[in-house]
């Protein structure tokens, strides 16, 4: 049997279904005219219902797929959706969403073996369907944000390649992978920011980073922003081969398959990647590492500040690369001219300031 009742001065519905006590609000004030229509037309109408078995529909799916509606505009859907199922197959599509407990889900987050980020949109993606079931006042609360992660990540170690290694590499390689990492050790660029290369972005002594590709998904680059990277003499060569093999495939992108379609991840180089490290005898390295190469050999050459460093490889700050790489900066200070005095009248001229290349 069906009651109404005041929680706040607005009327709310109780009634027993399956053994639980279920309240629900109406949203209606509590008035003498609202109170008629719910006894009369609402509680009525609920009971016929409950009676027949016909219950509203309360299943994980169904607010899922409202979520998913939600996301179809954006350029990550195709990863969005695909977490999403993930969340159906352990909780079941066919759970009703007040069942799933908090306790769950926690369980279930701090049991990923993955990136911390990716466990984030994973927690995101679980609040966003609990989010709709409480518009719809079929949970009083919703439990995911509240839930700690009790993550420990590791970063990936940052393994930089000898010269020797470099040089070796480069000479097992051929063709537009040669210059792939010709490239990439010669820029510093992110591997997604350079299968994103057109031959457009190409200019006299300089390249302009603008988009990055990763997952299928051509986005911008990390920080959001287009940066301009210097064209290094030893880099020039890999570059100007690799505009050749384009115009001849009359493509728009750098780098392309045989097929002449653009690369949708950085994964489709990982066979050639490991098989090359096998030829070489050089021990199993992420292809992310080339960017790492760049930068340390940058920070040891003292050729670059830090400041420059940082705007010549997309990280959004300075602080970026003394957090990442602080290991190889230690004992650059050491490396100052001694003779320089900072009260001199031409303290600011950049000669005062000149490395010692004695130390």
């Amino acid at each position: 049997m069906a009651s109404v009742f005041n929680r706040n001065g607005v009327l709310y519905i109780q009634y027993i279904h399956n053994g639980r006590k279920i309240q629900r609000s109406t949203r209606l004030k509590d008035t003498k005219e609202n109170r008629r229509y719910i006894e009369k037309e609402v509680i009525p109408a609920l009971e016929r219902k409950l009676a027949y078995g016909i219950t509203e529909d309360k299943r994980l799916i169904k607010y899922a797929k409202i979520f998913l509606q939600q996301k179809e505009h954006l350029k990550t859907y195709d990863e969005i959706e695909s977490q999403t199922e993930k969340v159906l197959a352990y909780f079941g599509e066919n759970t009703d969403i007040d069942k799933i407990k908090a306790s769950q889900i926690r369980m279930w987050l701090n049991s990923f073996h993955r990136k911390k980020s990716t466990i984030k949109k994973y927690k995101g993606i679980l609040k966003g369907i609990f989010d709709i079931a409480l518009e719809d006042e079929v949970i009083d609360k919703n439990p995911v944000p509240a839930i700690k992660l009790n993550i420990k990540e590791d970063k990936p170690d940052i393994e930089p390649f000898t010269s020797e290694e470099v040089r070796l590499l480069l000479s097992k390689s051929d063709g537009w992978l040669r210059n792939f990492l010709g490239i990439a050790f010669y820029t510093g660029m992110r591997t997604g920011e350079i299968i994103g290369l057109m031959v457009g972005d190409i200019y006299d002594d300089y390249i302009m980073v603008s988009r990055s590709i990763r997952r299928g998904v051509i986005s911008t680059t990390k920080t959001g922003k287009e940066r301009i990277v210097p064209i290094l003499e030893p880099a020039r060569e890999f570059i100007e081969s690799q505009l050749k093999i384009a115009r001849a495939k009359k493509t728009l992108y750098l780098f392309t398959d045989e097929n002449g379609h653009n690369f949708h991840s950085t994964w489709q180089l990982r066979p050639l990647w490991k098989n090359l490290l096998r030829a070489c005898k050089i021990a199993d390295r992420r292809l992310y590492n080339t960017r790492h190469t760049f930068i340390v050999s940058m920070l040891k050459s003292n050729a670059v500040s830090v400041l420059e460093l940082a705007q010549i490889v997309g990280h959004s700050s300075p602080e970026m690369i003394y957090k990442n790489y602080a290991r190889y900066i230690k004992g650059e200070q050491l490396k100052i001219n001694r003779s320089l005095d900072p009260f001199a009248d031409n303290f600011a001229d950049s000669t005062n300031l000149k490395r010692d290349k004695k130390a």
